[in-house]
């Protein structure tokens, strides 16, 4: 014969009222046990319609340190389209426009817009959550809603015509998530075909399979540990400025041949010219959104809104960047992050740099860009 565990160790059962209710019959079979009644603050049963089982809770006291870290922060600006614009319709671009080195021009450029800027959308912090269910409307919510006040009302009378209510509108509710389920995924991949990284990403979703942590939080180097964030960037810094030299050597001795030995002649010739500022607001208005925003802090979308007001202005820095033969430093500067690829997590060499440069860098490669391929 079986002892009960409750004689072994003395736990207390919380929940008191019935968590399986039928219109014939009410059974408590969900349970939870303490040993510890004293730091429960509270319990219960609350009646959703999750499943055919109703859902058990407690309220545990808890005593915790204030946290310093551990939730995920965004940063972003809050559009006051209207201000915004016209305070850019009223900027004097004329000092931009007369001055001749690409640095200057670029530097003066970026402080009077991101001044307007940081007026009317200035920087905020948010604090970000885990991904809600985006299949969820707030019509369906709704209906949720009143699914679960049809229980209870059910639950409290007893009576057949509030039962019937209550299964005919969690039967309706669970139709229209499963349906509003697959609408949301069948989107999705229409919307995501011919792009693998997007399609994965959204397979990953569907089945919930998570990927493992790619960020690198500590390192150990010569047998040392080393976590201090300082130490990490310099020491990621260094070997990723090196690696180019360090390849080099692999290679094996230098060849004493040019590599004017291996062209042939020609009489085409290939030279860069400027650029109107009508292709500058074409190229703005097919900048991604989401896309990451480098460390000068003007972001695609910035840029979008108002791309027909600063394309004449951009198109005169790169005019003077193409005839200088100067790409500005602002623009040589990224934030790189290592992304862990696979084996041993201490290695340098095992980390693969990702880097984010300013949105207005890649307008002017893709400039040169589309000239190099027609020339070629």
């Amino acid at each position: 014969m079986c002892t009960p565990v409750t004689d072994v160790y003395g736990p207390q059962q919380l929940i008191t009222e019935p968590t399986t209710i039928t219109q014939t019959s009410s059974t408590l079979i969900d349970v939870i046990f303490t040993n510890c009644p004293d730091k429960v603050l509270c319990s219960g049963v609350c009646h959703i319609s999750i499943s055919n089982h109703c859902m058990v809770f407690a309220y545990r006291k808890l005593c915790l340190k204030e946290m310093t870290g551990g939730h995920n922060t965004i940063t972003y600006r809050n559009f006051n389209g209207i201000n915004f614009r016209n305070d850019i319709i009223s900027q004097n671009w004329n000092e931009i426009v007369n001055l001749t080195d690409p640095n200057e021009m670029w530097l003066k450029w970026k402080s009077s817009f991101l001044s307007t800027v940081d007026e009317h959308c200035p920087l905020r912090t948010m604090r970000v959550g885990a991904r809600s269910c985006p299949w969820i409307t707030s019509d369906l919510k709704k209906q949720m809603h009143d699914r679960n006040v049809l229980k209870i009302k059910a639950i409290k009378s007893n009576d057949h015509d509030d039962w019937m209510l209550f299964k005919k509108q969690r039967n309706l509710v669970n139709s229209q998530i499963r349906s509003s389920k697959q609408n949301y995924y069948l989107n999705n991949f229409n919307e995501c075909t011919g792009d693998s990284r997007i399609t994965w990403q959204t397979i990953n979703e569907l089945t919930s399979r998570k990927s493992g942590k790619k960020s690198v939080t500590s390192l150990k180097l010569n047998g040392v540990s080393l976590t201090n964030p300082t130490i990490l960037s310099n020491k990621f810094n260094n070997h990723f400025a090196t690696i180019g030299p360090k390849l080099a050597e692999k290679v094996g001795p230098s060849s004493t041949h040019s590599f004017l030995d291996y062209l042939t002649s020609t009489d085409k010739q290939f030279k860069l010219h400027p650029t109107a500022a009508n292709k500058v607001f074409s190229l703005f208005n097919k900048l991604d959104k989401s896309k990451a925003t480098g460390l000068d802090m003007i972001s695609a979308r910035l840029i979008r809104e108002c791309a027909d007001l600063i394309c004449k202005p951009i198109s005169e820095i790169f005019k003077q960047s193409i005839i200088q033969g100067v790409f500005p430093d602002d623009w040589k500067c990224a934030r790189v992050t290592p992304l862990f690829k696979q084996r041993d997590r201490d290695d340098l060499n095992i980390n693969r740099p990702i880097s984010v440069i300013p949105v207005m860098a890649k307008v002017f490669e893709r400039i040169v860009y589309d000239q190099l391929s027609s020339y070629l």
